[in-house]
């Protein structure tokens, strides 16, 4: 597992990654590639080491429903390592069938062994596996009479207090299929720089480039990449051709409406993924001033417009609550709002489990502060405010534009259905349409087929 310090199997990245999420906190998608990275395995096993680690973290709620049939003490009370040994031996024996249960029992009584704080434990890893091979399928799942929150909850692996919030806010014909939709890899997909390329000799160049990709359906200047390898080993991306970047992420930039010659700022821009498309879409010209409080993320906003060969956006360091810029300079202003995350769990499934319902209180005040301070930015007589997040929180979303109008009352919503592709529109319902009309649209990971965005668009009078 170990040589000189270095791990030497998917199991045991997967595990250093798990225990590291747990036990510290980290975020699935840094730790992982970081332990990949140090670990060089070759590319299959690399692939078995991310499938472990994300779906043992996308089902962590039902795997430890399971365990808690075949352990006597809490897993709370257990060792990290032993909890996560644990998790990780039960994902293989409940979701990989390919994987045979001797393997995944006997493997984790071996990370057992291999590790000083969890040696103990292995017979009892042992005991616990085994009983979950032969009977953790079988068990009966809660009633959804009973209890329905509880009852979704273990069915879909989210915290209960997160079932019950969204059940309260949509129904249960809106939740069940979001969560299950939480639980499927997300696709990767990316947008053309335009000033560089085309869908059509995009596409063309990650053909020769070894790179299965298709045109996305429903965006224009969208394709999605199969089994793509890392994006910095693709010429085409380091040449600036293209920028990943998720379909509803790629949406918030069309609301704006970003015009040759205009003036938009960007109040939360870091890392400049939708700071760099609305420049594509000006044609870069005009002026973007990219505003973030962390001066070192704003390097990154940087460092993408000069990958991307983009040159009307400036990054100033800010705090979006407070003046940043004389008032009513700007033609349009986008506030992309620090959120929970919650329209992204699909990526990252640790997030359910970080987060907690006391965060939203915070999380609502903060985003009212930023829109109340940006919203000074913007003219007068037809200035535009887009208001987004990813999250999919009625009280994040339109909780927060209904709060706003009614302390601006100078603001009001403005129709979305000139500006956003009529391919994306094609495809919503009449119910939907209504909304777009009215001036905000919730995008859903289960009706879209993209991480959840809510984006409101408003103008002012």
């Amino acid at each position: 597992m170990r040589e000189k310090g270095r791990l030497t199997s998917a199991r045991a990245v997967a595990l250093t990654a798990l225990y590291r999420v747990d036990h510290e906190g980290a975020y699935v998608n840094l730790v992982l590639g970081e332990l990949l990275d140090q670990a060089e395995l070759p590319a299959r096993d690399r692939a078995f080491a991310t499938e472990l680690a994300y779906g043992t973290l996308r089902w962590r709620g039902r795997i430890d429903w399971v365990l808690s049939h075949f352990v006597r003490r809490s897993l709370a009370s257990q060792h990290p390592y032993v909890r996560n040994i644990l998790r990780l031996g039960a994902y293989q024996l409940l979701f990989l069938p390919n994987v045979p249960a001797a393997a995944a029992v006997n493997e984790s009584v071996r990370l057992a062994k291999g590790h000083k704080a969890a040696r103990h434990a292995a017979p009892f890893v042992n005991a616990v596996l085994r009983k979950v091979a032969r009977e953790g399928i079988g068990l009966a799942p809660p009633s959804v009479a009973d209890d329905e929150a509880a009852a979704l909850s273990v069915e879909t692996s989210h915290p209960e207090w997160m079932v019950r919030r969204w059940l309260g806010q949509y129904g249960p014909d809106v939740v069940r299929p979001l969560l299950l939709a939480n639980n499927e890899p997300a696709p990767l997909s990316v947008r053309v720089n335009t000033l560089r390329a085309s869908v059509e000799t995009l596409l063309a160049r990650l053909d020769r480039e070894g790179v299965q990709a298709q045109p996305s359906p429903v965006l224009p200047g969208s394709v999605r990449l199969e089994g793509a390898p890392g994006l910095a080993s693709i010429a085409s991306f380091r040449d600036g051709w293209f920028t990943a970047q998720d379909e509803g992420s790629q949406v918030v930039a069309y609301a704006v409406d970003p015009r040759p010659g205009e003036t938009v700022w960007d109040m939360c821009s870091a890392p400049g993924t939708k700071t760099t498309h609305m420049a594509e879409l000006m044609g870069d010209e005009g002026r973007i001033v990219a505003v973030d409080i962390h001066a070192e993320r704003l390097r990154l906003v940087d460092e993408g417009c000069k990958r991307l060969g983009l040159g009307s956006v400036r990054t100033v360091q800010g705090d979006a609550r407070e003046p940043v810029g004389p008032p009513g300079s700007a033609d349009k202003v986008l506030v992309d709002a620090p959120c929970s995350g919650t329209g992204v769990l699909r990526r990252r499934p640790d997030l359910r489990w970080h987060r907690r319902e006391s965060d939203f209180d915070e999380l609502i005040q903060l985003q009212r502060s930023i829109l109340l301070g940006s919203s000074a930015l913007v003219k007068s007589s037809g200035g535009v405010l887009v208001y987004s997040t990813c999250s999919v929180d009625m009280e994040e979303n339109l909780g927060n534009v209904r709060w706003f109008l009614r302390e601006c009352p100078d603001f009001r919503l403005d129709s979305l259905e000139s500006v956003l592709p009529a391919s994306l529109l094609a495809t919503f319902t009449p119910e939907r349409m209504e909304t777009v009309r009215a001036g905000y649209v919730q995008l859903w990971p289960h009706l879209d087929g993209t991480d959840g965005f809510f984006i409101a668009r408003l103008i002012r009078r």
